[in-house]
């Protein structure tokens, strides 16, 4: 017969067990009370170690395994239920019945298993006088056992999460370390960049209209890519929106059709922006929420007619709708809320190329903007 393993992961010192957990305390309460003796306890067993975590009756501690009569229970396939452990050749030797430790006589031990099956510790009653339980005091050892079984799993569950939230939190750290790294190291190539368009405009009197119109536009973008990278910064550094402020979204989608201009024309595509007011927010957001959903568009368009694309604004008794609709392949219902997963596509995204990543990085910002997205 092969002795069940101990799990060794499950030790005290590898699980959130406080030395004095109440819930715990209570099991080794009701554990000595349904059997009729003066002490009870809670063990948690590793490879060298018997912890006793929670008692009755008596100080726990955690003591050497080889010499702990627990370290047989954990090796047997049913409880062990012992009247005169003195009499019994598994324990006559033991230094918690010879007197060395105690003088053990009545000894009931459980073992407690993890959902797979694995011996993580026990749940023994015992006293100094011989004794008997009967089936009524069996049953109701084997019940707290089971109970004491399933808070330990909880605590290994609640570690687990919080290693878990500490990984996040430390990756959501690096991430936003790093996304302020990019933004600073943009911004020194972005500033020769306008320098040189300055410069050129400057120079450039002579130019055709049209290549002075480029640069003049080229230096808008630029100047608004700085703004956004200056947002990015501050954004990494406090890790929250930019506090809302009063915005002309009239103007904000102005400039989001300029910078997705030369795909609009490109795709000739028709663009229709009805009024839209003022609204506290952060500019920067919701700029790049409405330029992907407008590149969406355009990118996503049906082949076989002009692409029409129009946002509009309707306002509701406890919220604010803006809306970007258009006349393209559409989403089928069955992908309308997978596609703000990060990598899903569509599924009539055909051969259009795409990374999945757009709407989902829309979701994450309309709802640190405290609204939602659909």
């Amino acid at each position: 017969m092969t002795a069940p393993v101990v799990d060794p992961l499950l030790a005290a010192h590898g699980l959130d067990v406080a030395p004095d957990d109440p819930e715990l305390r209570q099991v080794a309460r009701l554990a000595a009370a349904v059997c009729g003796v003066p002490t009870a306890t809670v063990n948690l067993l590793d490879s060298t170690l018997q912890h006793q975590v929670a008692t009755h009756g008596f100080a726990g501690a955690a003591t050497p395994r080889e010499e702990s009569m627990c370290d047989v229970t954990a090796r047997q396939d049913a409880p062990v239920l012992v009247p005169d452990a003195s009499a019994d050749p598994r324990f006559a030797d033991n230094a918690w019945v010879t007197g060395r430790q105690a003088e053990v006589r009545f000894y009931a031990s459980h073992q407690l298993r993890d959902e797979s099956g694995r011996v993580i510790g026990t749940l023994c009653a015992f006293d100094s006088a011989p004794r008997e339980l009967n089936e009524q005091q069996r049953e109701g050892l084997a019940d707290l056992a089971a109970s004491a079984a399933r808070l330990l799993q909880q605590r290994r569950e609640a570690l687990g999460l919080q290693k878990r939230l500490s990984e996040l939190d430390r990756s959501h750290a690096e991430l936003t370390a790093f996304a302020g790294r990019v933004a600073h190291d943009l911004k020194n190539p972005l500033t020769g960049v306008l320098g040189f368009l300055q410069l050129a405009r400057r120079r450039g009197k002579d130019l055709d209209p049209v290549v002075l119109e480029c640069l003049d536009q080229a230096g808008v973008a630029a100047v608004r890519l700085q703004g956004m990278l200056d947002g990015l910064l501050r954004y990494a550094t406090s890790g929250a929106p930019e506090p809302a402020v009063d915005v002309d979204l009239d103007r904000l989608a102005l400039q989001v059709q300029a910078d997705v201009v030369h795909h609009v024309e490109k795709a000739g595509a028709v663009v229709e922006v009805a009024p839209l007011g003022r609204l506290r927010t952060d500019p920067l957001l919701l700029g790049q929420v409405l330029q992907n959903l407008l590149g969406n568009a355009v990118k996503y368009r049906d082949p076989d007619r002009t692409a029409h694309v129009r946002v509009s604004r309707e306002d509701l008794p406890d919220r604010v709708v803006l809306v970007v609709a258009d006349n393209g392949r559409g989403i089928p219902d069955s992908s309308k809320e997978r596609v703000f997963q990060l990598f899903a596509r569509a599924s009539n995204a055909g051969q259009v190329s795409g990374t999945g990543i757009g709407l989902a990085t829309c979701e994450r910002s309309v709802e640190a903007l405290g609204g939602s997205i659909a």
